[in-house]
């Protein structure tokens, strides 16, 4: 009889290029990261780090397959995630397949079942929508 493999621990993601327009050295996404695992009693394994290529998914896509042997993943941010929304929506539908649950430590989010899918997805679209300067609307209304 085959022994089952038993699911251990959580992977960090961090980013070598910009999140969001906002350049965050790794050492302080992994403190981060490492500060939410402990807040939440999480396993915190070592953080894999994204190639800085834009739109770069390769190092997401390894973790991926690496969701036999792993809890989850905490991302540092659900910004980090590709700007593709099907993508996207086929990484979650790959984690939750998996038994997996992805974290985002910045926004203090988790994804577990497709319901948090629509919330993740509500946030990333309308931090798409609403401009960062608050004050141009304002502006264009007065």
């Amino acid at each position: 009889m085959k022994k089952s493999k038993k699911k251990y621990g959580f992977r960090g993601y961090v980013a070598s290029g910009r999140i969001n327009g906002h350049f965050i050295p790794q050492h302080v996404q992994n403190i981060v990261i490492r500060d939410y695992a402990n807040k939440n009693n999480l396993l915190y394994k070592l953080s894999s780090s994204e190639y800085i290529m834009e739109n770069s998914t390769m190092i997401l896509e390894s973790l991926i397959c690496e969701l036999d042997k792993l809890e989850g993943i905490i991302l540092y941010s659900m910004f980090q995630l590709p700007s593709d929304r099907i993508y996207r929506t086929n990484f979650y539908k790959k984690i939750i397949e998996s038994k997996c649950t992805l974290h985002a430590a910045v926004e203090n989010n988790m994804l577990i079942d497709d319901s948090d899918i629509v919330k993740w997805e509500e946030i990333l679209i309308l931090s798409q929508i609403i401009p960062d300067n608050i004050e141009e609307i304002k502006n264009v209304v007065h």
